[in-house]
């Protein structure tokens, strides 16, 4: 083993390997003259595996290489009985091969080294002379070839499989293909396939026998492999290995014609390479983007994908009025490529003059299951779908909401200004929705804090009391009081004496939670500071209502702040009566609410993925979005779904809601338009 230029170790090349299922003994068969392209050669055959063979044999010459070993599938009858001799020796498919190799080595190539011919066993075991099961003949086939068979590891290179694919059953021919399939999966390539064509009788073909390649058809799986990878997983690798790989063949092709009408033939065909390899590279770099999340290079390159796919059609078929077939750049892998196009169109919502949008793309995101590169492009994308010359949801001229914008230092890109400006807007200017509804919330606010401080001085004054659970106390107080206490005994039974955990409306309490005092004391000292604790138990037990939107449930850590008061904006308009002064007034505003709460929550699961924690996320924004029906644990069971589920809701409504200000703005055109009409 050698080393190459960086002083590795060169791997040992694989083996070349014919695989073929023997035919059975023609006994009035005759040597023919069988014709192989594209030098329009001729190689002699008797049987049928004959010429097929010698065709690998010489191809392989040619390159300097050799067939090393040959992988021969044979049947009871092929081996003419289970010891060859049964009935007729001559009727013996397989001895006749064998001779038939040894005869083509020393005769025709004057060669001492010939392929190790290895007889695969079919329907019969010829070392143990038993038959081999009907149900277990394909298994046995399968791992035989397996066997047979360098898969590649750190010293040696994969074997490379070549096919005639003559002969054999029809459910062989199949079985083969699989096998290639999964032999190409795990490293091992097929370098050929061909078969073997000899005209019937009476034909007035007779005499036109030749080997026909097979392998450029077979070839056209990679093109539908090529092209399902694309629309599955935005990724075009496997197109541009493919397009690549024929390209090749075509320069060789083209370099032997000679006439006008050829050149004409070459010229069309070179324009459609040069336009299917522009679109490739387009599809290239849009994998990049997707798999990279590069949302400010997405608007570029769903124009170009749209646009190149648009010039490949033009090219492959420049007269839709015209045939397919009778286009003389229709080869069979751009006319596939021609039909696969539409399924291409499909995937990603593309129909003829409408623009691919954001919302196309990440529908196709969530129909493949690309959830985080979804969530990357609702969040970065959508206000700006939101903004576009045709919908324009909002106003961001309006006077007050542009206040709010300039007053805004920071970057004026349009998630900024959906989620912070628009968010802004609306908190600073709370006072401007219905007075009776403020006033509702600041009472509201008030008489569950002051609820709240009296159930603190009441722990804190009788806090051994409670501990030891002399319960006199109480006779002192009210029978909602008396409520409280009981609750809270049997929290901190649960907790302390149970070892359960305790949900207390939205709220998880256990002692294996990192942040859970460990002892009851402790546990009765947190009510000095745990606003949020006694407004839930005070929930729970009814004596309070929501407390998702109470003020008192800030505190100074701003990124807590922030978040809290998002919520209480969207708290506000959803139970406001009158809408933004800056919101399209064909917008419904729970609508307008739902979107806003869409957002939040997919923000914050695009930051618990990227960040791969939920410790930012504080209860009164868990509590928020699981009472509307969000859950919000990253980790929790079939949440890629609910993400899903979510996501198509809300563009759905985000296309319901733009369908009908493109109506309203077409038919305010129609009725301006009228109007000048009417006046000349």
């Amino acid at each position: 083993m050698g080393e190459n230029k960086i002083g590795l170790k060169e791997k040992i090349k694989g083996k070349n390997k014919l695989i073929f299922f023997l035919s059975d003994y023609k006994k009035d068969a005759v040597s023919e003259d069988y014709e192989y392209k594209p030098e329009s050669k001729k190689i002699k055959g008797e049987q049928t595996p004959d010429a097929p063979t010698k065709y690998f044999i010489n191809c392989l010459k040619e390159k300097g290489e050799t067939l090393d070993s040959i992988l021969c599938i044979t049947s009871f009858r092929a081996n003419g009985g289970k010891d060859g001799t049964e009935n007729n020796y001559n009727k013996n498919a397989y001895k006749h091969y064998e001779r038939m190799i040894e005869t083509f080595y020393k005769d025709e190539l004057k060669e001492e080294n010939r392929p190790k011919l290895e007889r695969i066993c079919f329907d019969y075991d010829f070392e143990k002379n038993t038959n081999i099961e009907e149900n277990d003949r394909y298994k046995r086939l399968f791992e035989s070839i397996d066997q047979h068979l360098e898969k590649g590891d750190e010293q040696h290179e994969p074997d490379n499989i070549y096919i005639d694919y003559t002969s054999g059953m029809r459910d062989i021919s199949f079985l083969i293909i699989l096998i290639i399939r999964y032999l190409e999966n795990i490293g091992i390539k097929c370098r050929g396939m061909i078969y073997s064509y000899r005209p019937p009788r009476g034909s007035n073909e007779i005499g036109n026998n030749k080997i026909v390649d097979l392998k450029s058809t077979y070839d056209l799986f990679e093109l539908l492999n090529g092209v399902n990878e694309f629309t599955s997983f935005g990724k075009a690798k496997a197109l541009s290995e493919y397009y690549k790989k024929i390209s090749k063949k075509d320069s060789l092709n083209n370099a032997n014609k000679k006439s006008n009408e050829e050149d004409r033939e070459i010229n069309q065909k070179d324009e459609a390479v040069e336009k299917i390899n522009d679109l490739i590279d387009v599809m290239k770099r849009f994998s990049d983007v997707i798999s990279l999340c590069m949302v400010q290079e997405i608007d570029n390159i769903m124009r170009q994908l749209q646009a190149g796919i648009s010039e490949v059609k033009k090219v492959l078929n420049p007269d839709p009025n015209q045939k397919q077939e009778k286009s003389v750049i229709f080869t069979l892998e751009n006319s596939m490529f021609y039909n696969l196009i539409t399924q291409i169109e499909n995937k990603f919502y593309i129909k003829d003059g409408k623009d691919i949008t954001y919302i196309d793309i990440i529908r196709w995101c969530l129909d493949n299951d690309l959830i985080q590169q979804a969530l990357t492009l609702y969040v970065e994308k959508i206000p700006q779908y939101y903004l576009d010359d045709k919908h324009k949801f909002y106003d961001i001229e309006e006077e007050n909401l542009k206040a709010t914008i300039n007053n805004n230092n920071e970057s004026k890109d349009y998630a900024h200004i959906f989620y912070t400006d628009i968010f802004s807007n609306i908190w600073y200017n709370k006072l401007n929705y219905p007075i009776n509804q403020v006033k509702a919330e600041e009472n509201q606010d008030y008489k569950n804090n002051e609820k709240i401080n009296q159930i603190k001085n009441i722990i804190e004054k009788n806090k051994h009391q409670i501990l030891s659970r002399e319960n006199i106390f109480l006779e002192n107080y009210g029978e909602n009081i008396k409520k409280v206490i009981d609750k809270i005994y049997d929290i901190m039974n649960k907790i302390y004496r149970e070892n359960q955990e305790v949900r207390i409306v939205r709220m998880k309490l256990s002692r294996n939670t990192q942040h859970m005092p460990k002892t009851e004391e402790k546990f009765i000292n947190t009510f000095k500071v745990d606003n949020k604790l006694i407004g839930n138990i005070l929930e729970e037990i009814g004596q309070i209502n929501s407390i998702y939107n109470m003020k008192y449930l800030f505190v100074n850590k701003e990124k807590e702040y922030v978040l809290s008061r998002k919520i209480n904006s969207i708290i506000i308009l959803r139970k406001s009566d009158i809408k933004p002064p800056w919101l399209n007034n064909k917008i419904n505003l729970n609508e307008f609410v739902e979107l806003m709460e869409d957002y939040v929550y997919f923000k914050i699961m695009r930051n618990q993925i990227n960040h791969a924690s939920s410790d930012e996320l504080k209860d009164e924004v868990i509590n928020y979005l699981t009472a509307q029906g969000y859950k919000v644990d990253i980790n929790e069971k079939g949440i890629k779904d609910e993400i899903k589920k979510i996501m198509y809701r809300s563009i759905d409504s985000i296309v319901s809601i733009a369908e009908k200000i493109e109506d309203n703005k077409e038919n305010e055109d129609k009725s301006e338009q009228a109007a000048i009409t009417s006046e000349a």
